[in-house]
């Protein structure tokens, strides 16, 4: 049923997008005199139609996931996750908190200097191609270097050998 209400409003959305007065007025090249068309309502109402046909979509294959039982090999990796779900969600949610708290600080620490600290969402990134290997050390020397080791060696030994090594085992 909760597919069925996300399918709906998803339907309705793109509705309203199709009956937006700028979409059915739009005439192309603009008249003369016209330089700009606001199309701020649009691009909200198309963002939210594009968020929740994902939502949609990753619901629809959760229950491809639950008719694979019937099946032999698909069955196992099913049951599996749900056997698993639990944990799997106790332990996005320490990652996020860890994760939240260490974007936090490289924003206080180093977000004035560094690009890549600036906002949180470069934060996050930037704290993702850290646990990856992708982002040194030394970008972050340049800034302060007793803080850059600190906060590096912490984040480095919290989540990639604590964090990452809880999940696979």
């Amino acid at each position: 049923t909760l597919r069925i209400g996300f399918f709906i409003t998803c339907i309705t959305c793109y509705v309203q997008m199709l009956l937006d007065p700028i979409s059915r007025e739009l005439e192309l090249p603009l008249p003369p005199g016209q330089i700009f068309v606001d199309f701020s309502n649009l691009n909200i109402l198309t963002r939210t139609y594009v968020r929740r046909c994902a939502v949609t979509i990753l619901m629809c294959l959760m229950s491809v996931l639950k008719y694979m039982r019937h099946s032999q090999t698909y069955g196992t990796l099913a049951i599996t996750l749900t056997y698993a779900g639990a944990e799997i969600v106790r332990f996005l949610l320490m990652f996020s908190l860890v994760n939240l708290t260490f974007t936090v600080m490289g924003m206080l620490m180093f977000g004035n200097a560094l690009e890549d600290f600036h906002t949180v969402t470069s934060s996050v990134q930037t704290l993702m191609m850290m646990m990856t290997g992708e982002y040194g050390y030394q970008n972050l020397q340049v800034v302060d270097e007793r803080s850059a080791l600190t906060f590096y060696s912490f984040y480095v030994i919290l989540v990639f050998f604590i964090l990452v090594n809880m999940c696979a085992s």
